[in-house]
């Protein structure tokens, strides 16, 4: 059962992803794209912003919310140790250090590269982004090669209305070439079953 907001999240991705015009208002002016598109009135003391990917970037947001031993449980029992849970725990420790956060802000693809071990694509673009108390980021994923209308409820979610931690498990595994969002989409159902969307 995918959570309402994670619903809303996709559905306003994959109509950016079919129309050209709603997606440059919700790039440009996305309270007005949510408004029109859902109906939503987003408080005048929060900013939205949409954050839009290209197909060799990947962007991930530094969750406000805690990743502590239960969600880096969650990560490590699907994916043992590997690439997930390496990076699950890259973000955690970013939420406790300082330095550190500042450090993976500033060169995530050294950082990532150097805590999985291994060299990283050289045309692969990864940005990290704190979030703020007052700031609701949206990433706007690279349009799917899949045909839209294909895609089940889950692989929507997974690369439009995802959760923090399946956002954090398709950015280790397509940085590492295993495959694309949606086709992981099915790897994560586990994790997606059992997290839910914050706007």
């Amino acid at each position: 059962m995918i959570p309402e907001l994670a619903r809303q999240r996709g559905n306003l991705i994959s109509k950016a992803w079919r129309d050209e015009a709603f997606r440059q208002v919700f790039l440009s002016n996305p309270k007005e794209a949510i408004a029109s598109e859902l109906g939503i009135s987003i408080p005048p003391g929060t900013t939205v912003q949409v954050l839009e990917e290209k197909a060799n970037s990947r962007t991930v947001v530094i969750p406000r919310e805690a990743i502590g031993p239960e969600k880096l449980e969650q990560v490590k029992s699907q994916w043992g140790e590997g690439e997930p849970y390496q990076i699950a725990k890259l973000l955690a420790r970013a939420q406790g250090e300082a330095k550190f956060k500042q450090e993976l802000l500033s060169s995530p693809k050294q950082v990532i590269s150097k805590a999985l071990g291994t060299k990283l694509p050289q045309d692969l673009e990864i940005a990290m982004v704190s979030s703020q108390s007052d700031t609701e980021y949206i990433i706007l994923s690279a349009k799917p090669e899949k045909d839209l209308e294909e895609l089940s409820d889950e692989e929507l979610m997974a690369v439009a209305g995802g959760s923090e931690l399946i956002k954090i498990t398709i950015l280790a595994l397509t940085i590492i070439n295993i495959g694309s969002a949606v086709g992981i989409a099915v790897g994560v159902g586990a994790i997606a079953s059992s997290t839910t969307t914050n706007w």
